[in-house]
């Protein structure tokens, strides 16, 4: 048998756009009394990692039986993360079900050794990540870029930051670092130190 399950949330379809996806799949029945069940509010009715499912989920989770099948018109209907896909994907396996992508017409079934292939995608992408920046760390290292969040450059922080780059007593990494910038950036943001912008004029 065919369920659906549609939500309201920023970023998904509307109401209407997922019910008609979910006719194009088969289902008719949009009735209190038909199979689909609806999340609204989803500013009040947030779903949470690690949570319960949102309350009509829930009872559509709860509704489903050996070869049921709950249609959704996109996968994010059912979560805004991985994790919380997962996790209903996981309450669909147990109840031996599969969902029913509308968007692509394919069901997909839940497999016993999902938690570990998906364990082990995981793993290799953290690996990858963690590579990844560890090398631009060496990089940014290398090169005597700061990284990070940039630093802001405006009001009273850049008249500090002006005073600091127009002291003759430091060169121009020496006052960039102090500021907490590259050189380059001081260049672009300060002007040339025997030029300062703004019509200053270095100290003598």
């Amino acid at each position: 048998m065919q369920l659906g399950y549609t939500r309201d949330a920023p970023g998904l379809p509307s109401r209407k756009a997922q019910q008609d996806a979910l006719r194009t799949a088969g289902i008719e029945d949009f009735s209190d009394e038909g199979p689909v069940w609806h999340d609204a509010n989803p500013k009040r009715r947030k779903q949470s990692a690690g949570g319960e499912p949102l309350p009509d989920l829930a009872e559509a989770l709860r509704a489903m039986r050996l070869g049921d099948e709950l249609v959704v018109a996109d996968p994010a209907v059912l979560g805004g993360s991985r994790g919380q896909v997962f996790e209903v994907l996981q309450a669909i396996g147990q109840r031996q079900g599969a969902v029913f992508d509308a968007s692509t017409g394919q069901a997909i079934p839940w497999h016993p050794e999902a938690l570990a292939l998906l364990d082990f995608c995981n793993r290799a992408e953290t690996i990858t990540r963690s590579a990844a920046l560890a090398k631009a760390r060496i990089r940014r290292a290398e090169t005597g870029r700061k990284g990070g969040t940039p630093t802001k450059l405006t009001g009273k922080a850049k008249e500090a930051a002006m005073a600091i780059w127009l002291d003759p007593a430091l060169t121009g990494d020496q006052a960039a670092e102090k500021i907490g910038i590259s050189p380059s950036t001081a260049y672009r943001k300060l002007g040339n130190r025997d030029q300062p912008i703004f019509g200053r004029k270095a100290k003598s």
